[in-house]
């Protein structure tokens, strides 16, 4: 949980690009401007709760004066993601079972970005793209044994086959 003041929200958006970051177990929501409330006080004591549930989900709550803010649309969230392969089809579901893609990974934090327009529960999850072309190579790499084993198998067995005859006769 961040408790903070008005004025630091507010400096917050000011150094931030209009933006204001908050970072909880490696979770790291941004929440812009526009989204907020315009008459925000040096007073004002808002309260961002970022709760990690999973190594892949979480729950996110934005309140100002005691007020919950459901809606914060244009909002985000980074979630670390050690990118397995490129043929992973990366998304964040929410509870009502909205998918929304990944929007940004970044290499060097190993981090995945998606846009969220409300506060609540998400769990990331990823599923194989058929049409990828490096799911296709790993399913040609995966074959090519199979493809081979046959032809050998046959080859040994009318060996074996002609071998026994002869001794037979």
């Amino acid at each position: 949980t961040d408790r903070i003041s008005g004025t630091r929200l507010l400096m917050m958006l000011q150094t931030g690009r209009q933006k204001a970051s908050f970072s909880k177990q490696g979770i790291t929501i941004r929440v812009p401007r526009a989204s907020l409330p315009k008459d925000i006080q040096n007073n004002d004591q808002i309260e961002v709760i970022i709760k990690k549930i999973s190594d892949r989900s979480f729950s996110f709550s934005f309140c100002i004066n005691g007020v919950s803010f459901d809606s914060l649309p244009g909002a985000s969230v980074m979630l670390p993601y050690p990118q397995e392969t490129t043929a992973d089809s990366l998304y964040l579901c929410d509870e009502n079972g909205t998918k929304v893609p990944v929007s940004d990974y970044d290499d060097a934090a190993k981090a995945a970005s998606f846009p969220i327009d409300h506060t609540g529960t998400y769990t990331m999850a990823a599923s194989k793209d058929p049409d990828s072309p490096a799911l296709t190579a790993d399913a040609e790499r995966g074959r090519s044994p199979l493809l081979f084993l046959l032809p050998a198998s046959l080859l040994l067995l009318s060996a074996g086959v002609l071998f026994l005859r002869r001794r037979w006769k």
